[in-house]
């Protein structure tokens, strides 16, 4: 592009005269429905799949375009969830466990403070 027709240019947009939105345009899509149904049968298939392995499973799709549909366009918030059974039982016993040492040891320390207020007559704080 020469001088001139830069300057020219330069001289439109300032007018106004020249339109630079960015219009509807007929071409190709960025995801086909193919693509997503791809997406979605490889999801359905293999529920506990990352978006890395999707993009091995479908070759031929860019991980962004992968992760639009995954998010954008199929709605799935979280594809893997690293939550396994054995997992959430041994933390459910051991809040459970920890619960009644606690509720044991908080009682036991009630006692004692209520003993020293009514030694006092009352007149405790404890900090």
């Amino acid at each position: 592009m020469s001088v001139q027709q830069v300057r020219k240019c330069c001289r439109e947009f300032e007018d106004e005269c020249a339109d630079v939105q960015d219009y509807q345009h007929s071409g190709w899509p960025s995801v086909s429905d193919e693509t997503i149904t791809k997406v979605e049968e490889a999801l359905l298939k293999y529920q506990r799949v990352r978006v890395r392995n999707l993009c091995e499973m479908i070759p031929n799709v860019s991980k962004s375009c992968i992760h639009k549909i995954v998010i954008d366009l199929l709605g799935y918030a979280k594809v893997c969830a690293r939550i396994e059974e054995e997992l959430k039982e041994e933390v459910l016993s051991y809040l459970r466990g920890t619960a009644e040492d606690i509720y044991n040891s908080g009682m036991k320390k009630m006692v004692h403070r209520m003993q020293k207020c009514i030694d006092l007559n009352g007149d405790y704080v404890e900090k």
